[in-house]
């Protein structure tokens, strides 16, 4: 499996054995070169993994483009929830605890360089910690109350790396990226491998019927396609105007008082779905009113 190092500078990272291939993120996001190949591994070091921003996207267009990325868009939506976090690292406690039981102030910051720290002394701990968060680089504040407790962790850039770590940072990168295999979390399985979430009530819908028409085109025969309508507001309760009654079918509306009328938009929904040639018993639907 070919090995592609995806950073912000591919300068920085010059001292790396000639069969890692190193490529900007400008690079890997838009030259469709990268699109066709496979069988190949994604290593994503760029500085930012925010939302929309470059390092973001390069997982995500990896996790697409079936180049198993590490970190993946899950990892980083991981790191940016703490009381995930705090669940994830209650795991391993008591690994915590020991390892820093000898640490004198109230404060300490773990530095974790692919799994690994420069003082040997945490070298189980980065590696619970770079387990459970595939990060490469990764920074964890701790504060001393009864106990050692995390404060907060991020993600951190090559160019936040002290001077005096970096030597030994180069030394980890030609160890992590001779493995041959990765110790990845397994993928979930999941019941679709699409599912298109639509607000009923939305003034401006992100989707039309030419654009479900166009999914569906996209996925595979009508009879594997299954669609759920989720809770939502019912009849009962959904009360509109005579100036936007024209756009629904008259069966689907209930005339209540002068001008107005009650519109059963799910079951406005569920029509169009049938038309489109899915069966009935492909389609789930939820009946609690949400109003």
């Amino acid at each position: 499996m070919k090995k592609y190092i995806v950073v912000d500078n591919p300068k920085s990272w010059s001292f790396l054995a000639e069969n890692i291939q190193v490529v900007s993120a400008q690079e890997y996001l838009t030259n469709a070169h990268f699109a066709s190949q496979k069988n190949l591994r994604v290593f994503n070091l760029c500085k930012n993994y925010s939302y929309q921003s470059k390092g973001y996207y390069v997982s995500l267009l990896a996790e697409a483009r079936g180049h198993s990325p590490i970190p993946n868009s899950k990892n980083l939506v991981d790191l940016r929830a703490p009381k995930l976090v705090k669940v994830i690292s209650e795991e391993f406690e008591d690994l915590i605890q020991q390892s820093l039981k000898n640490i004198k102030s109230r404060e300490f910051v773990l530095s974790i360089y692919f799994g690994q720290n420069v003082a040997q002394k945490y070298k189980d701990v980065s590696a619970a910690f770079y387990r459970n968060f595939q990060i490469p680089f990764l920074r964890v504040k701790f504060n001393y109350t009864h106990k050692w407790n995390i404060q907060h962790i991020r993600a951190i850039s090559y160019a936040e790396i002290p001077q005096e770590h970096k030597s030994s940072v180069e030394e980890f990168a030609l160890q992590y990226f001779a493995k041959k295999r990765y110790d990845t979390a397994k993928p979930s399985k999941f019941l679709y491998d699409l599912a298109i979430l639509v607000n009923e009530n939305d003034p401006a819908p992100p989707s039309n019927t030419k654009a479900l028409k166009k999914f569906i085109s996209l996925g595979n025969d009508l009879c594997d396609i299954k669609v759920v309508l989720g809770p939502s507001i019912k009849k009962c309760c959904f009360e509109i105007g005579s100036d936007i009654s024209n756009l629904f079918s008259g069966k689907n509306l209930f005339p209540n008082k002068a001008y107005k009328f009650h519109l059963d938009l799910k079951n406005e929904i569920y029509d169009e779905i049938i038309c489109f040639g899915l069966s009935p018993k492909n389609i789930f639907c939820d009946n609690h009113c949400t109003f």
